[in-house]
């Protein structure tokens, strides 16, 4: 049970860490960056399209993980501000 509850926690940080770096991705990725953006130099149309082919993910996996993480990032931002 203490080796079960040990991955669960262990997985639960890497899921916020994937979810985290997908935000960046996104950012990164910005349509006003044009061809400078992360995905467009790495030859994707989307932050969603560059996941999905590096993670094996499905289209729908890759939205939800950059929608989880710019969710994640804004909060962490709009906190920052307040404290």
């Amino acid at each position: 049970m203490a080796g079960q509850k040990r991955m669960a926690g262990a997985r639960r940080l890497l899921d916020t860490y994937a979810a985290l770096m997908a935000a960046t991705i996104a950012r990164r990725s910005r349509p006003e960056l044009g061809h400078s953006g992360l995905a467009a130099q790495q030859g994707f149309l989307s932050p969603e399209a560059l996941i999905q082919n590096w993670t094996g993910s499905s289209k729908g996996d890759a939205y939800k993980l950059v929608a989880v993480g710019t969710m994640m990032a804004d909060t962490k931002a709009a906190d920052k501000l307040v404290e």
